[in-house]
């Protein structure tokens, strides 16, 4: 019987052993496998990068943009770079900031020359759109065009402004009011909520988003044959691809986006404005909404039937909203006076409203 039990045992060790040795050599067969597809989708995403560039590279063309857009128009040499913007129009100051791809004529479209009748208007593309400088030392996002803000507005000698953000430039509105409250007086949000775009997430995978965006003619929407003229034009110069793939992929990782999770909003003290169409896609109107309970002192006003270009697509009820509500910013008023509802109070002085691509 112990010899009959000792064999047993030893088979069943042996058995053991096998199946352990099994286990093993299927652990590694595996391992090879995933280690082969994670070499193939590395060197796939390295194709496509490189497809991408090459690509780009026959689409961008020109070195940098030559002539500005107009009358009104011009480049401004600031500390931080060269800036395409436009001045027109005289009055206090409001600062409009574009979203992302914009540019100046993201403004041209709907609100300029409304808004020049009766205020200055200054514009400018900011780093990476529209006209202005791009630089591979530039690291594109909402930290450097608030930067490139305070330049512009230290360049034209500008002390104190009203601050109007479209998309992701009202992120740059944000920090501008936030970080800097003794130079604006109050803020506009239009088409701004805190919500990831899943229209977003193609270009920021490495490779995929090149080859996507050497197939683009133009990033964005076009509202009109001179819109998409200009466009076309921007979309030829060398950089503007790579700066819209830097600031897709660090827009929900960098600093700036850790810190308005649970800050930021909270920061700014003076009067706010949201501006949101109803049928918005890109940011959702419950989006948007949700920001009113982390601000302070903000009105909230919905624009029926209008999705994420309210300035362009309702103009006249964007510019009978946001008039007021900047008149309204003047020294000594209630928060019941602010109500843009109610119009702009006659005995105001108008302000002066700069704009800017962000």
């Amino acid at each position: 019987m112990g010899g009959s039990g000792g064999r047993i045992m030893a088979v069943a060790q042996n058995k053991g052993q096998g199946e352990n040795g099994g286990c093993k050599r299927r652990v590694v067969r595996w391992g090879k496998i995933l280690g082969l597809l994670v070499l193939a989708l590395f060197l796939l995403l390295g194709a496509l990068f490189i497809t991408g560039k090459f690509l780009t590279s026959r689409l961008e063309t020109d070195p940098r943009a030559l002539e500005s857009w107009g009358p009104g128009t011009s480049f401004l040499t600031t500390r931080s770079g060269d800036v395409h913007i436009l001045d027109v129009g005289e009055g206090e100051v409001i600062l409009l900031i574009h979203g992302s791809t914009g540019s100046i004529a993201d403004w041209q479209e709907g609100v300029v020359d409304r808004l020049a009748e009766s205020h200055r208007v200054v514009a400018f593309d900011s780093y990476g759109f529209g006209l202005s400088e791009r630089n591979d030392s530039f690291k594109y996002g909402h930290a450097l065009w608030t930067q490139q803000a305070i330049d512009v507005l230290d360049a034209l000698e500008i002390e104190r402004a009203a601050v109007v953000g479209h998309s992701a430039g009202a992120m740059t509105a944000v920090l501008l009011a936030a970080d800097y409250p003794e130079s604006f007086r109050g803020v506009v949000l239009t088409g701004h909520g805190f919500a990831a775009d899943p229209a977003q997430m193609l270009p920021f995978l490495p490779g995929v988003g090149e080859l996507w965006a050497a197939q683009q003619t133009i990033i964005g929407d076009a509202f009109s044959d001179s819109y998409r003229e200009q466009a076309e034009a921007v979309h030829r110069i060398r950089g503007t691809r790579a700066a819209y793939l830097a600031f897709m992929r660090s827009q929900y990782i960098s600093p700036t986006s850790f810190r308005l999770f649970d800050g930021g909003y909270e920061d700014i003290e003076v009067p706010v404005l949201q501006m949101h169409g109803t049928l918005d896609k890109s940011q959702t109107i419950e989006s948007a909404r949700e920001l009113s309970s982390r601000l302070a002192d903000t009105h909230f006003v919905a624009i029926e039937g209008s999705d994420h270009f309210i300035h362009i697509e309702a103009p006249d009820q964007w510019g009978a909203r946001v008039t007021p509500f900047v008149w309204s910013l003047a020294p000594g008023l209630s928060r019941s006076q602010r109500d843009p509802d109610r119009g702009a109070p006659p005995n105001l002085l108008r302000p002066q409203i700069v704009i800017f691509a962000g």
